[in-house]
């Protein structure tokens, strides 16, 4: 059976579109239960509020906001609005990105890094960009596309995605290359293809493989092969009588000579050999100095300065001298851009990374690696899953998840609002707050846990009551008070002894304790009582005592005075009821008697009339008075009148109008 030893078989040896220095934030899961980014030291450099993280290509990444995905800068700014299903890294300023149809099969479509569509062509297949060309399919039909959105080339069977400049197509059943200018460089002639590694490529025909540089020349002959690796193309090994010998091929150059069977190259100046009376390997350098004897059953080319070997069906861990770095005694091997994996004995469905910092594979190991090409992490990283979590690991074996909540405190409310947190019940029957993910915020010492949609939460420890703060995950106003309620336009009233006061969010009292009680600022007004009375609040602390039915104090000053007449409605409204008010008739417990016909008001945008008068109003507008919607007109005080100074109307009119006067009102009821 032949083999073709590419390192794309084990799982990413080589990546197709290595970067090199990678300096932007780096994809970080962070404890909150969002993905954001991270530097190596896990501190926070954009807020976690994603559901979906990439890299950063072109100076742009891809995130997931609730079900779509959009394009962020280096600084977080949301550049390309999230609206697509698919959305792939930029490459040579092009990215892939796609939406679902009504039957939910996704098409896709090119952008240029300012989120402008390169071509309406929607496409059933599409790759990213590759030295300036894209491949992308429709109709069965594969066609390469250029920077301009246009189809440069004819429809093919199938195209490959690039690799050293030349892509592989299939026409009439036959495999070629072409260039990313779409021109033909070697015409479709043959059964199978492959990449070219190195300038070079293996090609076959009738089961006999060769292989061929990039204008198409034959430098080995077709044969049948056993064997055809992928890496060291650049290299001709030859062995005859006992020796073998190895040139470079573009020069001829001889590297060195050994009196072994040198099989392949491996990395870096590391080549294999084999005893074929064993079927051992052993590797060598380019020196010719034997650096193992042939004791292994295979030798795999890994990421970093080692050599990943398998002896007695079990993997380990080799430097360039040949010392063991890691036992064999491990199950399987799986190479990344961050170095080796392994899966041990003792963890057998785990991944353990090879540290090299360490010397020893990493303490804390994953479930599963990820390897999507179209989203293949920079050179130094993987992606890897722990407990179904996505993490980015990088070569030193940082696993890039986040407990650093300083970034909180450059939130907004709003944002705030949104980080989702739980309480959980201990053993000692008191609760903790914790992330949406079960990551612990506090130990189990809370009586009790306010809404937790709250930015500054009510807490309740040991019988006294205090504030936990989203701003940092911790509590920020010691449990001390006998009594708290919610923080509202940054004051909250809280209890000392049998009065109650208001604190800001710095824990600093505002207003001092000498309310019998109090309630939030709910819409910026709270309701205070003082011996009795009961008082309206401003957040200035100014306060309006409330009478009934809502006679204002001043009954010649507006309440509240809107400024303007905001209602412009015209209605006219028959009355059936009115009040023996102390207006009319002064005296306790008034009641209402049947008019002997109706009383007609006319409300409008500048005067509210009956028969008996004419009221010019000076500013009208809607407030909610105990849950009900109050319209409120506010009376100029003229020649003509001298005795109404506002109307207050209830339940869309319909019930009934208040008219306050000096010492009273008069109700008319429907």
């Amino acid at each position: 059976m032949k083999k073709l030893l590419t390192v794309l078989l084990l799982l990413g040896v080589i990546s197709v579109y290595p970067q090199n220095n990678y300096k932007y934030p780096i994809p970080s899961y962070h404890l909150s239960g969002k993905y954001g980014y991270s530097d190596t030291s896990m501190k926070v450099l954009i807020a976690p509020r994603y559901k979906e993280v990439n890299f950063f290509y072109d100076g742009r990444a891809a995130v997931k906001e609730v079900n779509k995905y959009g394009y962020i800068n280096t600084k977080g700014s949301m550049i390309i609005f999230a609206e697509w299903d698919y959305a792939g890294n930029f490459r040579d300023g092009i990215a892939v990105v796609g939406k679902k149809s009504g039957n939910s099969i996704m098409m896709y479509q090119y952008i240029d890094t300012t989120g402008k569509l390169i071509t309406d062509t929607k496409y059933e297949k599409a790759e990213m960009f590759y030295e300036g060309a894209g491949v992308a399919m429709r109709s069965g039909k594969y066609y390469i596309v250029n920077k301009s959105g246009k189809e440069i080339t004819e429809g093919y069977d199938e195209i490959s995605f690039f690799r050293e400049g030349l892509a592989q197509v299939k026409s009439g059943g036959k495999w070629g290359y072409i260039n990313p200018n779409g021109e033909v460089v070697i015409a479709p002639q043959y059964d199978v293809v492959w990449n070219f590694y190195n300038g070079y490529a293996w090609v076959t025909n009738k089961n006999q493989t060769g292989l061929i540089d990039k204008t198409g020349k034959l430098v080995e002959e077709f044969i049948y092969r056993d064997e055809y690796p992928t890496t060291g193309l650049q290299y001709k090994i030859v062995y005859e009588n006992g020796k073998s010998t190895v040139t470079r091929r573009d020069d001829g150059k001889q590297l060195f000579t050994a009196s072994v069977k040198v099989t392949r190259y491996l990395q870096d100046d590391i080549f294999e050999y084999t005893d074929p009376d064993k079927n051992l390997f052993g590797v060598i350098n380019s020196a010719g100095k034997i650096i193992t004897q042939p004791l292994y059953k295979q030798f795999w080319p890994v990421t970093g300065k080692f050599i990943a070997g398998k002896r007695n069906e079990f993997w380990g861990l080799l430097d360039y001298t040949g010392k063991e770095l890691i036992p064999f005694d491990n199950y399987s091997l799986n190479n990344s851009q961050a170095g080796p994996f392994f899966v041990t004995k003792k963890d057998a469905k785990l991944y353990c990374q090879y540290n090299p910092k360490t010397g020893k594979l990493s303490s804390r190991c994953l479930n599963a690696l990820e390897f999507i090409f179209d989203n293949t992490p920079p050179e130094g990283f993987v992606f890897g899953y722990s407990n179904g979590t996505k993490l980015a690991v990088d070569r030193e074996g940082r696993i890039y998840e986040s407990n650093d909540f300083s970034y909180l405190a450059e939130l907004s409310h709003d944002e705030l609002s949104n980080i989702s947190l739980n309480t959980r019940t201990g053993e000692n029957k008191k609760f903790r707050i914790e992330s949406y993910e079960g990551y612990p915020f506090t130990d189990f010492v809370y009586d009790s846990v306010g809404y937790t949609y709250d930015v500054i939460i009510v807490v309740k420890r040991d019988g006294k009551y205090g504030y936990f703060s989203k701003k940092g995950m911790k509590e920020v106003i010691p449990c001390v008070y006998d009594g708290a309620d919610d923080f509202d336009w940054g004051l909250a009233p809280v209890k000392k002894g049998n009065k109650w006061g208001f604190i800001n969010e710095e824990g600093k009292v505002v207003f001092d304790f000498k309310y019998d009680s109090a309630t939030p600022f709910h819409g910026g007004d709270a309701v205070v009582t003082i011996d009795g009375k009961k008082f309206e609040m401003k957040t200035d602390g100014s306060m309006i005592e409330i009478l009934p039915i809502g006679v204002p104090s001043d009954p010649w000053k507006p309440n509240p005075d809107f400024g303007e007449n905001t209602l412009t409605q015209s209605l006219s409204i028959e009355y059936y009821y009115i009040m023996d008010s102390p207006y009319s008739k002064p005296g306790s417990n008034p009641t209402f008697s049947e008019l002997d016909s109706p009383e007609v008001i006319n409300f409008s945008a500048n005067k509210v009339t009956s028969r008996y008068y004419s009221l010019t109003v000076q500013s009208s507008g809607v407030v909610n008075q105990g849950g009900k919607t109050s319209y409120i007109y506010n009376f100029e005080k003229t020649s003509g009148n001298t005795t109404y100074t506002q109307c207050i109307v209830q339940d869309d009119y319909n019930t009934a109008a208040f008219f306050t006067v000096h010492g009273g009102v008069v109700i008319y009821r429907r």
